[in-house]
Formats: structure tokens, C-alpha cells, sequence
């Protein structure tokens, strides 16, 4: 999908649009956002990672926070 990793931990819930299949990235190198596509598989995966490691808000979480 070409994420930095700092960008990864930081999406949550809503930077995911299933419709169009991109993910928006927000605050990257410059300050600026961008959407990067998004692979039917990546989402599947992501659905499937969510369903057991549920949050509110982030996709990703730090080990032992809620």
C-alpha cells in the first residue's frame, strides 16, 4: 500500500473509505495529507483485524491500551 510505518499506527477508523478503496493519510512528511489506494485484499485483511482487536477509534492500538 506504501505507508510509512508511523503513518500505519497513526490511521484510525474513519482515514479507511471502503467505497473508493483508499486510505486518507493524514499529517505526512510535509505536513501535508494524501489518500494512497487501497487493494481489495488490504481491506479484507484490515476488516478481519478489526473484528478481533476492536477500537473506537484506531485501526492499530498499543499493546495493552483500550
Amino acid at each position: 500500500m506504501g505507508l510509512r510505518l508511523s503513518e500505519g499506527l497513526n490511521l484510525t477508523v474513519h482515514d479507511i473509505d471502503s467505497l473508493q478503496m483508499q486510505v486518507h493519510v493524514r499529517d505526512v512528511k510535509g505536513g501535508k495529507d494524501r489518500l494512497v489506494p487501497m487493494p481489495a485484499r488490504t481491506l479484507f485483511a484490515l476488516r478481519n483485524y478489526w473484528k478481533i482487536h476492536r477500537h473506537e477509534r484506531l485501526i492499530f492500538t498499543a499493546k495493552g491500551s483500550a
